[in-house]
């Protein structure tokens, strides 16, 4: 009997969890049929993601297209994939609107680690006007982006919020004074090229780099020390910028951001929560 129950449970918790995705299926469909026929102008950006290494971000990357689509079908999008992704995106189903996405096998067969894969995809990105965008993120409303200025998602805290990050700039770096950076959350940003300047394209590959090949041995906890490495991407970026660019150039796309924020744009976390370091 109680085997009975529980199965009835675990169905009963599968239909929950998939009714919210099929509704939001179902009325993204219908509003693609509408708009067959009312042509739809506007205004539209260009964005890039990254999708490497793990199959599980083609599924995704379509989500969080389908999602911004789905308020606005003139957005384009180009997907950086290594040849595990490209595979599966190369024919372009399940977007709603393929003719607006572009998978390109830019990091091919690439064994270099995620972090180093995404640095060149921002630096590409940025080159082009394209707007970075982490492959796990769902989108609720269209932004409003400054080109003249750098917009990241969030200001996620300061440098000296966290040990592994004093340590870094104090004893990796020897600038003390990095500590009261901003620590920006760069799973969106908006660099206009005429900012991304060769001095800080390279900064941001050294930035990360040192991170990555450091053995990081003056942070004694373990899981401090791959917490620093998993994000060594963003905060190559970080330091990269912020060195380079004054703070007054440097924006956010939302004033705070959490698991289920649904202001603008809502993360996933994947990576995070399922502690990806390469």
């Amino acid at each position: 009997m109680n085997g009975i129950v529980s199965k009835i449970r675990n169905v009963a918790w599968k239909v929950k969890k998939l009714r919210k995705p099929l509704f939001f299926f179902i009325k993204r469909k219908f509003k693609k049929i509408k708009r067959t026929f009312k042509k739809e102008g506007g205004s539209f950006y260009n964005f890039a993601s990254l999708c490497v290494k793990r199959p599980i971000y083609t599924q995704l990357v379509r989500q969080g297209i389908n999602s911004l689509h789905y308020l606005n079908p003139n957005h384009t999008f180009k997907i950086y994939c290594d040849d595990t992704c490209y595979k599966k995106l190369k024919d372009k189903k399940g977007f709603d609107y393929p003719s607006k996405v572009t998978a390109l096998n830019y990091h091919k067969n690439t064994e270099q680690t995620w972090q180093y894969s995404k640095i060149e995809t921002v630096i590409d990105a940025s080159k082009n006007n394209s707007i970075f965008v982490d492959a796990d993120m769902v989108w609720h409303h269209e932004p409003i982006i400054d080109k003249d200025k750098i917009t990241f998602l969030v200001t996620s805290r300061k440098m000296k919020d966290k040990e592994g990050e004093i340590l870094l700039m104090k004893d990796l770096f020897n600038k003390s004074e990095w500590t009261e950076l901003p620590h920006y959350n760069t799973g969106f940003n908006s660099i206009p090229s005429k900012l991304m300047t060769p001095k800080i394209a390279d900064d941001c590959r050294k930035f990360t780099k040192d991170i990555l090949e450091s053995d990081l041995n003056f942070i004694k906890n373990e899981k401090e020390r791959r917490s620093v490495r998993r994000i060594s991407e963003e905060i190559g970026i970080n330091l990269a910028i912020q060195t380079n660019i004054p703070k007054e150039k440097i924006v956010t796309l939302k004033n705070e951001d959490h698991a289920k924020d649904t202001n603008i744009i809502q993360s996933i976390y994947y990576g995070c929560r399922n502690d990806i370091l390469d």
